[in-house]
């Protein structure tokens, strides 16, 4: 059984912990490189006003095979249990979730965030940073078996969030902190990462 290694997830998380960071808030950056020209968010008409949206999760094991029965735990923004439920014969549970939209996804219209904490019994926990609520959203969800003997621990990992959704995201902060583009990939349909550099 191939389990997700720790190390791996947590490298993950740091990083998205650095590009979701607040603007202005402390990074890992070099302070003689912080500079107090950055642009203010945007402002969201909407930003304010909680929507109802549907999560589906889908519950398996690192095989892909369902499991029914499994725990999802809903957790908002401030910390609140939003809802629960348990999956189906197939492992999926859909969730009717409110939410506000995230501030930072303003790019991406309305989408909000949330926490999802998974359990079953013989598996252990999942824990979804960053899941998305956004209409039609599907998050799939690995739960390790408990294993007698090995490392057993819960994992964390992020949410399935849309890469439209976060490259508008790095497009709306790297143009408030001002970077400059890199030349476009060859065979990459013009993409051009955002460079260190600052205009």
């Amino acid at each position: 059984m191939r389990r997700i290694a720790p190390s791996v997830l947590f490298v993950a998380i740091v990083e998205a912990a650095v590009l979701f960071a607040p603007v202005g808030a402390p990074t890992f950056a070099d302070a003689r490189e912080v500079s107090p020209s950055y642009s203010s968010p945007a402002k969201n008409p909407v930003s304010a006003q909680s929507f109802e949206s549907t999560v589906e999760f889908r519950v398996a094991d690192p095989s892909l095979k369902p499991i029914p029965g499994a725990r999802v735990a809903i957790v908002g923004q401030s910390g609140e249990v939003l809802g629960t439920g348990l999956t189906n014969s197939v492992g999926m549970w859909k969730a009717k979730i409110t939410v506000k939209p995230d501030p930072r996804f303003v790019s991406s219209g309305k989408l909000g965030t949330v926490t999802a904490l998974v359990t079953a019994t013989g598996f252990n926990e999942m824990l979804l940073f960053e899941v998305p609520v956004d209409q039609g959203q599907v998050q799939p969800v690995i739960l390790n078996s408990i294993q007698t003997g090995q490392r057993n621990e819960p994992v964390a990992a992020l949410g399935n969030i849309h890469r439209h959704a976060y490259m508008r995201l790095i497009d709306d902060y790297a143009q408030r902190i001002k970077l400059v583009r890199q030349p476009a990939i060859k065979g990459e349909q013009g993409y051009a990462p955002w460079d260190s550099k600052i205009r």
